[in-house]
């Protein structure tokens, strides 16, 4: 079940990257505790937005802390 949602949840229009990831977050520990953090990096990339993706194209984050300051710098 938390596959699935993790799958299907997409970034909403007007949602924050904060509020999207810390869903993504949740859901990714429910479905594997102790899952890696280049594996949350991707689920996070996977739904967010496009216009959001773009920006980041080419930066590498080793934590998705990391990525989640990238994304609220870009947010401001």
């Amino acid at each position: 079940m938390n596959l699935k949602l993790l799958r299907d949840r997409k970034q909403g229009d007007t949602e924050s990257f904060i509020d999207y990831y810390t869903v993504i977050i949740d859901l990714c520990h429910k479905h594997v505790a102790d899952m890696h953090d280049n594996q949350i990096i991707d689920w996070l990339k996977a739904g967010m937005k496009i216009t959001l993706y773009e920006k980041l194209q080419g930066e590498e984050f080793d934590t998705p802390q990391a990525l989640l300051l990238r994304a609220q710098r870009i947010e401001l």
